[in-house]
């Protein structure tokens, strides 16, 4: 059987297939370590990519669903995962719906303590969300019950943060910007890197009361990062500063903060437009030009009020 995975004939490899899947669904004694050891892993991941034979991929996936059950580091590390992603948009209903429980594994190895296996499982599933807002909503309803822990609830859904305010809703209300704002502060720069993009992408929603909680949660944290090595990350905390900023001119004209753009003043405050103020001078033209433009549109010629008085 292992033999026929790797024969070029495809009609014995998806028998052979079929074999594997039967083999692995059985719920007492499924040789899930032993397939591994096969070596058979990459061959299903190949084989998900076989846009000209649709019922090896459905095969295929039900496998890979299999053993992501007890292994999902495996299928990451054979990179089933952009695979996986693009069988979301399969004509195929059954090959869509077999997809869906691989990817939804995933969320287990957000709640590990291992930083490489926890960073692996926030950029696999930040590839999931990678696409259209249908997409993004599939992986939304994969990992409806992640638990709201620090760890569990890392950057995982930080693309999906940039689909619709619907979407940006869904990840307030599972309570993930908190644990983002504490990981940010805690974490090591590469992970901190990609809960940043997370906070940025969320400050994209179209709902001033949207960003009046990630405020609220502590999301200018965003300003610690602004000297960053980084100017990517740079750029990231920047527009989502902006996005902010737009928000606080909203709320002004709404006559809830005087006269005064609060989220400036909150800025301030935090050490943020100092920071914007260093980057008068970054090297980078892109970076020079938006702390500029940032600096002249919300803080030049305003009077700067405590951000007490403001409230």
């Amino acid at each position: 059987m292992v033999a026929s995975v790797w024969l070029d004939d495809r009609n014995v490899q998806l028998e052979a297939t079929i074999q594997f899947q039967d083999l692995l669904s059985l719920v007492d004694s499924s040789p899930i370590k032993e397939a591994i050891q096969f070596g058979v892993v990459p061959r299903f991941v190949e084989f998900l990519a076989r846009d000209d034979f649709q019922q090896l991929q459905f095969e295929a996936a039900w496998v890979i669903t299999n053993i992501s059950v007890e292994s999902t580091v495996v299928v990451i590390y054979h990179g089933a995962v952009p695979l996986l992603v693009k069988l979301l948009e399969s004509p195929r209903d059954d090959i869509r719906e077999q997809t869906r429980p691989a990817l939804s594994v995933l969320k287990r190895l957000i709640c590990s303590s291992d930083e490489d296996v926890l960073s692996d499982a926030c950029w696999a599933l930040s590839d999931l969300s990678d696409g259209t807002n249908d997409k993004i909503q599939a992986v939304i309803e994969a990992g409806s019950s992640i638990p709201s822990s620090p760890q569990s609830c890392s950057s995982h859904r930080w693309k999906y943060c940039y689909g619709d305010d619907m979407q940006t809703q869904a990840v307030i209300d599972d309570g993930i910007i908190a644990p983002l704002v504490y990981l940010l502060r805690s974490s090591e720069l590469e992970i901190g890197k990609e809960i940043a993009w997370a906070i940025s992408n969320a400050t994209f929603s179209t709902s001033i009361e949207q960003k009046e909680f990630l405020v609220g949660e502590g999301c200018l944290i965003l300003c610690d990062l602004l000297l960053c090595s980084d100017p990517r990350i740079v750029i990231i905390c920047l527009e989502a500063l902006e996005n902010i900023l737009k928000a606080g001119e909203a709320w002004k004209k709404f006559g809830h903060s005087r006269e005064a753009n609060l989220y400036s003043l909150l800025i301030d405050d935090v050490g943020g437009l100092e920071k914007i103020e260093i980057l008068h001078g970054h090297g980078n033209k892109k970076i020079y030009e938006m702390a500029v433009k940032l600096h002249e549109t919300y803080w030049v010629g305003d009077e700067l009020l405590p951000p007490d008085d403001a409230l």
